[in-house]
Parts: C-alpha cells; structure tokens; sequence
C-alpha cells in the first residue's frame, strides 16, 4: 500500500499511476520521496543547513512545534529550489527570507498562527502551509477570504505532488 492510501477514508491504489509513470518515463521511476527527488533532480539546497538548536529557536519564535516530516526536510536539506518551485527553508543563521519569516509575514494577511508556510503558491496571497502533524493546506488570503484548502496529504507527498502538478519533472 502506498504512502497515498486511506485519503478521505478510501483506500487508493496507485500502482497502475506508478507503472504508467514508469512507461511514460523510459523505464525511469518517478520519484515518490523528497530523497529520491534530491538524488535524480540535483536541486539547490541551503549550503549551511539548520541544527537542532536552530529549528527549536524557529519553533519558539513562530510559537507552534514543526512536524517530523518538516523537521527531518529542514534538517536534511535546509530548503529546497528546483526550477521555479521554491519549498520555504531555514538555514544555519537565519536570512531575510526563509520559512520563519514568510510565515509571519503570511500570519499579517491572516494565518492562523498554528501553521507553518512551507511554499509561496502565487503572489497574489496563495500559500501552501503545514500544522505541527505535517498535514498540508493551501490558503488563500487574498480579497480577505482566508480560506484554507485540506489538501489530504503528508508534507513530502505534497513536495512530490507539487512537483509533479508544477511539471518540473
């Protein structure tokens, strides 16, 4: 069973997705994990990528706990840039724009303050953001209609889902 099962209570069987990508790709799998991303696709990454330490300060600052899903990505990667998709990041020492910022930023147009912004969707005040259980939701603040969207996924089913909806691989 795939990382994609039990979506709204449903059991979804995405082999036949999986064997279509496959043979639409050349016999080359599609990646279904941010580590399987990273090692095909080469993306930049933070160079000085956050410790323990600093993930705690980022959690202090925004007031809510970072998921396990969104730690390890921080941890492992710092962020994440591949093409035109930009996953927000934390690095060693903190810079003007990272994922702390943004979402305080986001948090003036109305976010809640128990989520995280993990990607800036559309200038116009689309986001994607996670809560402390690394379940993804779009917002859209724009106009005033703070809207949230439950995207059903996981933080790293949604990197790889964003990826492949944005067609960069």
């Amino acid at each position: 069973m795939s990382k994609f099962a039990q979506l709204e209570g449903q059991n979804i069987v995405v082999e036949s997705i999986v064997q279509e990508s496959i043979s639409k790709s050349g016999g080359n799998a599609v990646p279904v994990s941010i580590s399987e991303f990273n090692a095909k696709y080469k993306p930049d990454t933070f160079i000085r990528k956050p410790n323990e330490e600093a993930i705690k300060n980022a959690e202090k600052e925004l007031g809510v706990t970072f998921g396990p899903q969104l730690k390890k990505y921080l941890l492992t990667y710092g962020g994440i840039s591949y093409k035109f998709v930009e996953f927000e990041g934390l690095a060693a020492t903190r810079v003007k724009s990272d994922i702390v910022q943004r979402t305080l930023n986001a948090r003036e147009l109305g976010l809640d303050k128990k989520y995280i912004v993990i990607l800036k969707i559309h200038d116009e005040g689309l986001y994607a953001v996670v809560d402390s259980k690394d379940n993804v939701y779009e917002f859209d603040s724009a106009l005033g209609s703070k809207k949230y969207k439950d995207m059903k996924m996981k933080f790293e089913d949604y990197f790889i889902w964003i990826m492949k909806y944005m067609k960069v691989f």
